[in-house]
């Protein structure tokens, strides 16, 4: 007669583990993405000159986005011809790496 030896039973994970790892960590990552500041760029570099034009532009502040454009360009318009030229609609901007 022969003895069969039987393997110890392999302990697997509860089938909500997994899951529920990844919907933790989701719940964490918005949560620091809402909670975290956003960046804020030296208005005197081209970063900055960009997210204070955007942003003036975002806020409907005509004056100060028309400030940062550069007036031999822009002669013989002004900050209510930039008004008439913006599209409404909400737009988001996103700093592509470098």
């Amino acid at each position: 007669m022969t003895e069969q030896s039987e393997a110890p039973a392999v302990r697997r994970p509860p089938s909500w583990l997994v899951p529920g790892i990844i919907g933790l960590g989701t719940v964490l990552l918005v949560a620091v993405a809402l909670v975290r500041e956003p960046a804020r760029f030296d208005p005197d570099t081209p970063e900055g000159t960009v997210q204070e034009y955007l942003q003036a532009i975002g806020e409907e502040r005509w004056d100060d986005a028309f400030a940062v454009l550069d007036p031999d360009y822009y002669q013989g318009c002004g900050p209510a011809d930039l008004a008439r030229s913006v599209p409404r609609e909400p737009f988001t901007a996103v700093l592509a790496g470098d």
